[in-house]
């Protein structure tokens, strides 16, 4: 397994978020970007994760087209 120190992975979300192009970046103004070591219990119940499933990512709310 391969481990990220929490500081390092919100660096590289945040310089994964500075790549994205402009106009990109400019609609998700108002989204929330979340980090978790663990999926909420609530969440693994709701996704039937197992004990032995991890969540990677996930989007909550209402997409816009």
């Amino acid at each position: 397994m391969y481990v990220v120190e929490q500081a390092t992975f919100e660096d590289m979300v945040d310089n994964a978020l500075a790549a994205l192009p402009k106009n990109h970046r400019e609609k998700i103004n108002n989204v929330a970007i979340v980090i978790e070591d663990e999926p909420s219990p609530e969440q693994r119940q709701v996704l039937r994760l197992r004990g032995d499933q991890t969540l990677f990512g996930l989007y909550q709310g209402t997409p816009l087209n």
